[in-house]
């Protein structure tokens, strides 16, 4: 049984809310020494508990709910919805480590193995700043809005998408997590070069269809077409939309509010996810569409 340390218990009573997470310098059990001199345990809440793991010596595990405040549980916690809270600020996940250059060996085969059956090679890792998180299980892409400053282009860190890479069809666990700060802002979104935008549902998808055509890609994460995006679009010469067909209607929609503005919109519906096709079956799929 592992000795949950106390600077793990000390710090677990400053961390309320599901996903917040800190790092704390612990006193190593085995041999009683200092760990480290610097932060290497990380500590993050999650709804029934505190997971804990140390990136220096290897001590982890769990801190139950019931050890810190016997009258919660994790009915009570779901039931005040208390990760669903406004957040103002985010930051990637204290355990995250970046899938590309030195540290890409610090990733389990598994997290590039699920990126490359996709189409997202070790350029889209790099260039997409992919992290992968441990204590999550998850690879961790990142959400920016880019701004225009007098001097540079900034980056604005807007949240992030988890994906269990061993999730499966059937599992009671969630196959995306998702960390943000304004959900009306949060799509990821890859400039192309050409005036033609194609709106795609998730990011390997967009990804995919970027790297396919050049063209603007833009994934929803769950949120509609707004009239505001739609004005962003206004300028484009083509709005492909290509939503999984559960949402056709919706899709249809969207087009047509598009048209309403001025920007032609052409609907791509296919069987699959983008995410699913070659590049060449990609490029047909998109140029045998027509208006609807």
């Amino acid at each position: 049984m592992v000795v949950v340390p106390e600077e793990v218990k000390e710090a677990a009573m400053g961390l309320r809310y599901p996903g917040e997470n800190t790092r704390v310098i612990h006193q190593y059990r085995r041999d009683g020494s200092v760990c480290s001199s610097d932060a290497a345990m990380s500590v993050m809440r999650s709804h029934d508990g505190w997971v804990f793991n140390c990136f220096r010596c290897g001590l982890s595990g769990f801190l139950p709910l019931e050890d810190r405040d016997p009258k919660a549980t994790k009915e009570s916690i779901e039931k005040k919805q208390i990760d669903r809270r406004p957040c103002w600020t985010v930051a990637l996940p204290t355990d995250a480590v970046p899938m590309w250059g030195e540290w890409n060996n610090k990733a389990p085969v598994k997290a590039f193995t699920w990126l490359y059956k996709y189409g997202v090679g070790d350029d889209d890792i790099k260039q997409h700043r992919i992290h992968w998180s441990p204590l999550y299980n998850r690879v961790i892409i990142p959400v920016y809005k880019f701004l225009n400053t007098k001097d540079k282009i900034q980056a604005k860190l807007l949240g992030w998408v988890g994906r269990d890479v061993d999730w499966k069809k059937g599992d009671k666990g969630q196959k995306y997590l998702i960390k943000k700060i304004n959900g009306t802002e949060f799509r990821f979104v890859i400039q192309g070069s050409t005036d033609k935008v194609l709106v795609v549902e998730d990011v390997l998808s967009a990804i995919r269809v970027h790297n396919a055509t050049g063209y603007t890609a833009v994934a929803l994460l769950g949120h509609g077409i707004t009239t505001t995006l739609l004005n962003q679009f206004r300028r484009a010469d083509t709005l492909f939309i290509w939503l999984d067909r559960d949402v056709l209607t919706k899709a249809i929609n969207y087009a047509d509010k598009a048209r309403q503005i001025g920007v032609p919109a052409i609907l791509v519906n296919s069987e699959l996810d983008p995410k699913l096709y070659s590049a060449d079956e990609i490029r047909t799929l998109i140029s045998f569409k027509k208006g609807v």
